[in-house]
């Protein structure tokens, strides 16, 4: 397992800047690519945790971005090469069909100490319920989108 600090912006339709920002970390599985991991992100004054389930394949990274708030649509971001921007969208899961609402960038620099850093991230990871209509608990099945969509969104 490689562990991995990121922080992340996004934007929305035409603005310059990347106004939105979260911060926090993942782990990879090095034989499937899977990234699991959680942000923190300021929302209307409130820090806000997020839960990541991805892949992250040499510069290749793409991630569902999930929240235990019902109400909140899982968001995705896709990064043909994450050192260069990427998209970021939502998942409509009544419809199954994605949405891109503005470019995102992201910053990834590797934790030296995995083995507490992995910890943490199944410490974090293990509070995530099932989120609105239950996408949480069974996201692992559409990893497989995420790659479709990057190839075809990204």
């Amino acid at each position: 397992m490689k562990a991995y600090k990121i922080d992340g912006k996004s934007q929305q339709g035409s603005m310059s800047v990347f106004p939105k920002d979260f911060i926090g970390m993942f782990v990879v599985s090095e034989e499937a690519n899977i990234l699991k991991g959680y942000v923190e992100e300021s929302i209307g004054g409130k820090i806000s945790q997020s839960f990541l389930l991805g892949f992250f394949e040499e510069t290749k990274l793409a991630f569902y971005k999930m929240s235990n708030e019902i109400q909140t649509l899982p968001l995705m971001y896709l990064f043909q090469n994450y050192q260069e921007i990427g998209k970021w969208g939502a998942l409509e899961l009544f419809v199954g069909t994605p949405y891109v609402l503005g470019k995102a960038k992201v910053s990834i620099s590797e934790i030296g100490n995995e083995v507490m850093a992995e910890r943490q991230v199944r410490e974090v990871y293990s509070k995530m319920q099932g989120g609105c209509g239950n996408f949480n608990i069974s996201a692992e099945r559409y990893l497989y989108n995420l790659k479709i969509w990057l190839s075809q969104l990204g």
